[in-house]
């Protein structure tokens, strides 16, 4: 069996840690301008670099798409109920449960597994367009325009990080042995230096919570304005994800190489706990205190999460439900 190359698994283990202090952070961004460019900055690579390393491991695009329903969409109907019902329980909504109950708008970060459904279901197709990756890039930019893409199926994500995963998928092996031959240097002013950039942006109020969430159409009120950010957000995307992959150790590191390799049971299980402690906003009266406090906590959640078993936990309840619906000659073990 080929080793495991522990790279994109460091990435990765970055990554989910800032999905965690993201969410974390969602609360009182607005309020705060020091964690409100904390959030933006997250915001602007974090989801795009995710969904360009899965259009990098989708190359086999036979695979892909034949394992797209139970790999994606079983997790994502399996988990988004059972965030409705938390939710219920937890007392975040106030809307009839019956009405509350719908798989077509995806709860919160499930909207994820939603996306890489259709990413994956579409693989195979996307290769063989000319010129994908800057249509795509294109369509980014101009889609929003139309209001058909909105939260109903993730439709307005889908298509706002589609740019991604077609980058990701067109990335050769060798284009990332090129990223790392240079030290971590040129990767590391690339990053600091889109970090300042942003500084200004946000400062000048060119970008704004709506453009870093993509999940909505533009304004009709402002929709020129609101494309210009996007432009922003792809044209610092792109660079600060090459800096990550040139700046990452590929060395197994105890802990965090091991949260980047489960990082999808992280990504499910937070969006549960998180939903659970919405209304439990410790600390967050102190801005400081409390983005202290998001520190450790997504520390914590991206170690506990990412342990064998709540891997072992995940598999189990994903398996044993495709082990329902599909034949066994038709099934294909998550985590196998």
């Amino acid at each position: 069996m080929k080793k495991r190359d522990p790279l994109f698994d460091n990435i990765k283990a970055f990554l989910i840690f800032t999905v965690i202090l993201g969410h974390m952070l969602n609360s009182v961004s607005n309020d705060v301008p020091k964690i409100d460019y904390i959030y933006t900055c997250i915001y602007m690579f974090h989801m795009p670099a995710f969904v360009l390393i899965t259009g990098f491991f989708s190359k086999n695009v036979e695979k892909c798409r034949d394992g797209a329903v139970q790999n994606f969409l079983v997790p994502y109907v399996i988990f988004d109920l059972i965030v409705v019902v938390v939710s219920f329980l937890a007392g975040n909504q106030k809307t009839p449960f019956l009405e509350y109950l719908t798989i077509t708008t995806p709860r919160w970060g499930l909207w994820f597994l939603l996306a890489c459904f259709f990413y994956r279901i579409l693989a195979k197709d996307l290769v063989k367009i000319r010129f994908v990756v800057p249509l795509m890039f294109l369509l980014g930019l101009i889609i929003p325009f139309f209001s058909d893409f909105d939260l109903y199926m993730t439709l307005g994500r889908f298509v706002a990080l589609m740019p991604f995963f077609v980058l990701g998928l067109k990335m050769q092996p060798a284009f990332v042995e090129k990223l790392r031959k240079y030290s971590p240097v040129p990767g590391i002013l690339v990053f600091a230096g889109c970090l300042v950039i942003v500084y200004f942006v946000l400062k000048a109020g060119w970008m704004n919570h709506a453009t870093l969430l993509l999940r909505r159409p533009y304004s009709s009120s402002h929709q020129m304005t609101a494309m210009e950010m996007r432009l922003i957000l792809y044209v610092l995307s792109v660079p600060m994800i090459f800096s990550l992959i040139n700046m990452a150790p590929r060395v197994e590191i105890p802990v965090i190489t091991k949260i980047g390799t489960n990082s999808v049971t992280v990504y499910i299980f937070h969006v549960l706990i998180l939903t659970w402690l919405r209304k439990q906003m410790y600390f967050a009266e102190n801005p400081k205190i409390y983005l202290v406090y998001s520190l450790v906590l997504s520390a914590v959640l991206a170690v506990l999460l990412s342990r064998d078993i709540v891997r072992k936990i995940y598999d189990g309840i994903v398996n044993g439900v495709n082990r329902m619906i599909f034949r066994k000659e038709e099934r294909k073990e998550y985590g196998k």
